[in-house]
């Protein structure tokens, strides 16, 4: 049983994860020219200084700022860390002004005065619009007049057919002399508008004035639309050859078919690589995955710096695979900076002390990132759950990629971070990676050697055939299911005779200390036969030709001390490090402890710094 026991453990290795948390939703009034424009702000919490990026939506012809699909647009853009921005335009819902006196020009202007309010507030980064119908015909001409001062825009259903109408005098169906409108007509549940709208709709440069927008622009547009036919969006198309063009294939004007998909196509393009801001901490990601899509919320199980900036950001490795990191940078910062990729533990996501690490590093000068490796977290991958020996290592590489090519970053200058089991897979990548300046294996594991051999080397041949029988056998389950069965994450409940290192473990995967929702080790860990290849591929083999500079830092208490001691014997050079630090256990080097006093932030500073 004991057994059984360590071997889940050699792979239990993020705070209570906070669900999304928003602030209530505001409810102000702005000076129009056609009086009071209500508005409707709803917007991620965000602490002191902090911004996140804006959406502006624009309603559509005798509609409201609480129309069902704007409403739906708004509620999910906010879910992904974005501000909502709703508003009724004159005449309209809460707004000040008749609608017998709106017209199109006069709702360029509330849009604009919108805009206006929204660049002012400390909360603003990026903003951007959106609009159905004729509010998309609003959204076209604004863009076209604030140009790069928008971000991107999205047009769904865009109205522009009322030009034409207005040349032929009609509006929904009522028909009236285009060279001498009437005072007012009265349409659709006795709505009366008025002769200023019909009159003013004959000159509006659309088209023309659209095509002065250059920014990310998409699309949207049903091919059964009666009432603003799909060629008048194609014309859209024409003027704006860069836009993304969705038609929808069968929906109509308000998308009654195929409502979710379209709301999906427009809060993914209105989310993803969205600009956030350029000064101050920023709280919306740079962010796409292969799962579900990365969170923009600040689920971390440490508390935000106010030192660096901080935003998600992709990258692939060799195999294809995407991989979510959070990068932090100084705000200080200028010129071309050092830069540090950091992962680990194994089991364990960026939420956690890789982030940690990360931020406090860029606190002291460096670009980082934490990030997620292959399989796990918010990065992508299938089937979820499995490492390698292979690809985990390949990861690290895939980050120094990335941070090769970024223009702030000096490509002579990378160094690499490994926490707990990816410690090993650090080591592992210097040995293959001469791009790595300086390394650091913190706390580290030997993922081939504990799976293989099982702690302090007690599993002999005989155990380890019986291990890999029940894998196999596992495997083949596993393909009749279609599924594969988990291993369980960090023991729990916790036995009373648990080892005093499982109890470190639990008291930091399974308490607030460091729980996190997506982490395999505080929840159901790894699949069952993710460990068979850990077996065979041992992957310290060539760490003796490793030239660049390691420390290896472990705590003097820790029960994995002797990976690291072993690991250390094999490395050659001067510009190798073992740091043992007094009193310390395996966990206190995941977040400092119980006291916070146990990462020695200096000498990791002191290290990096001079080897990179």
């Amino acid at each position: 049983m004991k057994q059984t026991f360590l071997r889940l453990c050699a792979f239990a290795l993020v705070v209570f994860a906070a669900s999304a948390a928003f602030a209530a939703p505001e409810k102000i009034a702005i000076n129009g020219g056609s009086g009071a424009i209500a508005v409707v702000i709803e917007k991620p919490a965000l602490a002191e200084g902090e911004k996140c990026p804006v959406v502006i939506l624009c309603h559509g012809f005798t509609s409201s700022k609480e129309d069902r699909l704007i409403s739906a647009v708004a509620a999910e853009i906010v879910q992904r860390g974005v501000a909502a921005v709703r508003f009724d335009f004159n005449g309209h819902g809460e707004s000040g002004g008749s609608l017998a006196d709106m017209t199109v020009p006069k709702e360029l202007d509330d849009a604009q005065r919108v805009f206006e309010y929204v660049r002012t507030q400390p909360w603003a980064g990026s903003i951007s619009m959106i609009g159905h119908s004729q509010g998309g015909v609003v959204v076209a001409m604004v863009a076209g007049t604030l140009g790069d001062k928008l971000d991107r825009i999205v047009v769904m259903s865009p109205a522009a057919v009322l030009r034409d109408n207005a040349l032929e005098g009609e509006l929904f169906g009522v028909r009236y002399n285009p060279n001498d409108p009437p005072e007012s007509v009265t349409i659709m549940g006795g709505r009366v508008i008025g002769r200023a709208y019909l009159e003013s709709n004959k000159s509006l440069p659309i088209y023309e004035t659209a095509a002065r927008y250059a920014g990310p622009v998409c699309i949207i547009h049903g091919t059964a639309d009666s009432l603003v036919p799909c060629a008048y969006g194609e014309r859209f198309k024409k003027i704006w050859p860069t836009a993304e063009m969705n038609l929808v294939e069968g929906d109509d004007h308000v998308f009654s078919r195929k409502f979710s998909d379209v709301v999906a196509i427009a809060v993914d393009y209105l989310t993803k690589n969205i600009n956030s801001s350029t000064k101050g901490n920023t709280f919306m990601e740079k962010c796409t995955s292969q799962n579900d899509g990365c969170t923009a919320v600040w689920d971390k199980t440490f508390p935000k710096s106010t030192k660096v900036a901080h935003e998600k950001i992709t990258f692939h490795n060799r195999y294809g695979i995407t991989l979510v990191a959070d990068l932090y940078k100084p705000l200080s910062s200028a010129g071309l900076l050092p830069a540090i990729a950091v992962s680990g533990p194994f089991g364990a996501v960026k939420e956690q002390c890789s982030g940690l690490y990360a931020q406090t590093l860029a606190e002291r000068g460096f670009l980082t990132i934490a990030f997620d490796p292959s399989f796990t977290g918010e990065s992508g991958g299938e089937p979820r759950y499995v490492a390698s020996p292979d690809i985990n290592t390949e990861d690290f590489s895939a980050a120094v990629d990335y941070l090769a090519t970024r223009d702030d970053v000096d490509p002579e200058r990378i160094g690499i971070c490994g926490i707990c089991g990816w410690g090993g897979f650090a080591i592992n990548a210097a040995a293959m990676d001469t791009r790595i300046k300086a390394t650091v294996a913190s706390t580290m594991y030997d993922m081939t050697r504990v799976t293989a051999f099982g702690y302090f080397d007690s599993q002999d041949a005989e155990g380890r055939y019986r291990a890999k029988v029940a894998m196999n056998a596992q495997r083949t389950a596993d393909y009749k299911a279609g599924t594969y069965k988990l291993g369980g994450g960090v023991v729990d409940p916790l036995p009373e005779d648990a080892p005093q290192f499982v109890k470190d473990y639990y008291a930091y995967y399974k308490t607030p200390r460091g729980y996190h929702e997506r982490s395999l080790n505080s929840n159901n860990g790894w699949n069952v036969t993710s460990s068979l290849s850990f077996m065979n591929m041992p992957i310290l083999q060539y760490s003796d030709e490793i030239r660049s500079a390691v420390l290896v830092m472990h705590g003097e208490n820790a029960h994995s001390r002797y990976f690291g001691e072993d690991a250390f014997k094999k490395l050659k050079g001067e510009n190798k490090e073992l740091l043992i630090i007094p009193d310390a256990t395996h966990c206190d080097l995941y977040d400092g402890g119980p006291g916070q006093d146990k990462i020695p932030w200096d000498k990791l500073e002191e290290f990096f710094r001079k080897n990179m």
